[in-house]
């Protein structure tokens, strides 16, 4: 009898299923964990007003970024100022100034509205340049939002305590002398029932990626046998056992 040889090549390859890579989400407040915060101060009133943050839960998240944004309405201008009783024209939703650097710890808005001004020999409407600053503290922590993969001009990446210094300010070409250089938005004037024209909005969140899985979430491990033999290669897969 004709006798055949089958040879046989058995090759282990232990394959360990690594974690998928984490998806960026938000915008959301509080962020996961919970945060204690507390303002102070008024935006467009000097010394203006100070947004502080504690007590994060880092463990809930593997990053975590604060940044200015409407949490309801993401795609809209999170910074909103108005000398006209109303958020209804486009100048009125800021837009960020992308010349201001992240390494400054600084971010800037800028907008225009209008303004009835009451002065005496300066009355009627004019338009008012508008500007909104934030400065961060640590201000090391300000980057480019899309270096992080998050959908926002900057971010502050979050790894503790911190606190930033909101300021409303206006300025006005063609108004009153005093009024022809940046100052607290509140100091402008309004008419006598008209002093609620004068608004000021700033909305911020937080983005977040989900934590790393322990090693006891991992997916277990499987060996894949490799059979070299004649007519081909066949597979088998073995589970590995706790």
């Amino acid at each position: 009898m004709r006798k055949t040889t089958l040879l046989v090549i058995a090759l282990l390859v232990v394959v360990a299923a690594g974690p998928a890579l984490s998806q960026t989400q938000g915008p959301v407040f509080p962020p996961p964990g919970g945060v204690t915060w507390s303002l102070t101060g008024d935006m467009g009133t000097w010394p203006y007003a100070t947004l502080s943050f504690s007590n994060f839960d880092l463990s809930q998240s593997d990053d975590l970024w604060w940044t200015s944004v409407d949490t309801g309405y993401p795609s809209l201008s999170p910074v909103r100022m108005t000398l006209d009783g109303g958020i209804d024209e486009a100048g009125e939703y800021l837009t960020y100034d992308t010349t201001s650097p992240v390494s400054s710890g600084v971010a800037r808005w800028f907008g225009v509205t209008d303004w009835n001004c009451p002065v005496s020999g300066f009355t009627g409407w004019r338009n008012v340049s508008t500007r909104f600053t934030l400065t961060f503290t640590p201000s090391t922590n300000l980057l480019v939002g899309a270096s992080q993969g998050v959908s926002a001009p900057y971010v502050h990446m979050v790894d503790g305590s911190f606190s930033v210094k909101l300021e409303a300010a206006g300025y006005c070409s063609t108004g009153p002398p005093s009024y022809q250089q940046w100052r607290p938005i509140n100091e402008f004037p309004q008419w006598a029932g008209n002093t609620g024209d004068t608004m000021t909005h700033h909305f911020g969140g937080f983005y977040y990626t989900d934590p790393e899985p322990s090693a006891d979430d991992s997916p277990e491990p499987a060996t894949w046998v490799l059979l070299a033999c004649t007519g081909g290669l066949a597979a088998l897969r073995r589970r590995r056992r706790a």
